[in-house]
Formats: structure tokens, C-alpha cells, sequence
């Protein structure tokens, strides 16, 4: 049998930082530093692309003061015994295609259309979704740490799609969430999908009891809302120096809206202008067609 690297000689625990041995003791300090790192990822997320850079600089900064390999592809191929299947373990990557198979599962990933997950008029995508979740999981990339990364990983992908999930509720029920996303691998995604959908829908309320706020922004002197409202209201000027017709204006200050609101309830900075420039025509195009629905999101 082939020794892991990853361990300390003799021992099943993995090499870390502090170079503790005892289990219960490792396994305290990574619950204490990778919550940390995680609540921080929400408020500071990656800059990337999606791709497998993008999720490795995530597994990085969650164990970054954890694990040595903190960001790196697992060199050796694993198994794990899984009570969800009886004890077998899930058919993870080979470590030689770990590289390749993650490449290409984000790159069709990323190719999909997410929109009608923003209001979930098409709920029935959530399952694509969840399966793309469980491929990636199913890869397992890394050594140690592959749900926290994934979910975290999914968490912002969603989120800079419009279709922002309550994270909330995996941490809360992580066990459910590591039983689905095994189970999810061998053509059970329903439990996974459920939780999916569970998430997006706490937000989705969220979302609109924001927005109803937002638009309501002429009778309210919350000053959560002050710079969301001035936001919008400029919109609003733009749609109408642009031409827009009352019913497309409304439907384009609508998106607006919700799009404001979920950069509200994460706590981020506005950007005026990219806001503008996703949420209207350009003046020589609204003459030729109505604004494009997705570009308020």
C-alpha cells in the first residue's frame, strides 16, 4: 500500500500548521480558522473567472492557515468509505485527471444559462444545477476540504449569476448537505436539489421584501437604503433619457431593484456605473428594441 504524503508518518492525521497529532485537536483548530476564512470570503470573495484557478485561490484562502497544501491539486488518488453507500466510497477522479476534469466541467459550467433561477419561474433548473454541484464535488480536488470549497465556490458562482443562496442553511445542516452531495453522484440528486432550492427561495425572499423597500425609496429615510435608492433613481433617469417606454422601464427598474438589493443584503459597495450599463440600452438601441431582460440582474 502507498503511504499518503499528506499524513504524518504513523498516524491518519493530516499534516498541518500546528503540527498537532490528536484528531479531535486538528480537527477544533481548522473548525475555529476555516470558519473564519469562510465568513470572510463572503464579505471579500475571489476575483475570478470560474474556472479552476479561480476555485483553487478559494480552497487556498480556507485553509491557508490550516493545511501546507492549502490550494493545491491532490497528488494521489483517495477513496473514502461513505454511510450513505453502505460504506463504499464515491468514484472520485484519478489525481492524473483531477487538472483536466475539473477544466471542462466548469467551462460547460459556465456556458449554461442560469437565469430563470433568478425568480424561479423554471425551479426544475435547480436540479441541473445541483448536478453540476455534485460533479464538481465528485472530483474532489483537493486533499482535504472539497464540500467547504464547493459550496462556498457555488455560493458566489450563484451569486454573481443573480441567483444568491442563503449559505446559511448549508452550514446549518452540513451533514444533510455532504449526505446529498454523495448521494447526488450516483443519480439521486433530489435530496441535493431540495436544499438548493430551499436556499434560493430564503433568498429569493429576501430579495424582494429589499426590493419592495428600495422602490419605496421616496417615503423612507432608512439610511441602509439611502445610497440603494439614489442608485435606482438614477436608473430611472437614464431609462427615461434613453427612450425606454413606461412597461419595459418597469420591468428594467424592477431587476434594478432586486439587483440592488442583493448587493444590500451582501453587504457590498455600489458601482454606478456597472449598474447603469446592465440595466439600460444604450440610447441608439432603444428605438430598435426593448431592453434585454437578463441585464438587471
Amino acid at each position: 500500500m502507498i503511504s499518503d504524503p499528506y499524513l504524518y508518518p504513523g498516524t491518519s492525521v493530516l499534516r498541518n500548521y500546528r503540527g498537532l497529532t490528536d484528531h479531535e485537536k486538528l480537527s477544533k483548530f481548522e473548525r475555529r480558522e476555516t470558519a473564519s476564512a469562510i465568513n470572510d470570503l463572503r464579505k471579500n470573495p475571489v476575483d475570478g473567472d470560474f474556472d479552476y484557478a479561480h476555485l483553487r485561490e478559494i480552497h487556498r484562502r480556507i485553509f491557508d492557515k490550516v493545511y501546507p497544501f492549502a490550494g493545491e491539486t491532490r497528488l494521489i488518488d483517495m477513496s473514502k468509505s461513505e454511510p450513505a453507500l453502505n460504506g463504499a466510497s464515491v468514484n472520485y477522479s484519478y489525481a492524473d485527471d483531477i487538472t483536466k476534469h475539473t477544466a471542462l466541467h466548469l467551462k460547460a459550467m459556465n456556458g449554461r444559462d442560469w437565469s430563470n433561477l433568478r425568480d424561479m419561474n423554471q425551479p426544475e433548473k435547480m436540479e441541473t444545477f445541483a448536478k453540476d454541484v455534485a460533479e464538481l464535488w465528485r472530483i474532489h480536488p483537493f486533499r482535504e476540504g472539497n464540500t467547504r470549497t464547493t459550496m462556498t465556490f457555488m455560493a458566489q458562482f450563484a451569486h454573481e449569476r443573480g441567483f444568491s443562496l442563503d449559505r446559511d442553511l448549508f452550514a446549518r445542516n452540513a451533514e444533510f448537505t455532504r449526505k446529498a452531495l454523495v448521494v447526488a453522484t450516483y443519480d439521486h440528486p433530489e435530496h441535493l436539489t431540495r436544499i438548493l432550492t430551499d436556499s434560493r427561495n430564503i433568498m429569493l425572499g429576501r430579495e424582494t421584501d429589499m426590493a419592495t423597500r428600495i422602490a419605496g425609496w421616496a417615503e423612507t429615510r432608512d439610511p441602509e437604503l439611502k445610497g440603494a435608492a439614489s442608485k435606482l433613481a438614477l436608473v430611472e433617469a437614464e431609462l427615461r433619457h434613453a427612450g425606454v417606454g413606461d412597461k419595459d422601464r418597469q420591468t428594467v427598474r424592477g431587476h434594478a431593484a432586486h439587483s440592488l438589493a442583493r448587493e444590500v443584503l451582501h453587504g457590498k459597495v455600489y458601482e454606478v456605473e456597472k449598474l447603469a450599463a446592465r440595466s439600460i440600452q444604450r440610447p441608439e438601441q432603444a428605438q430598435e428594441k426593448a431592453p434585454d431582460r437578463g441585464r438587471g440582474r
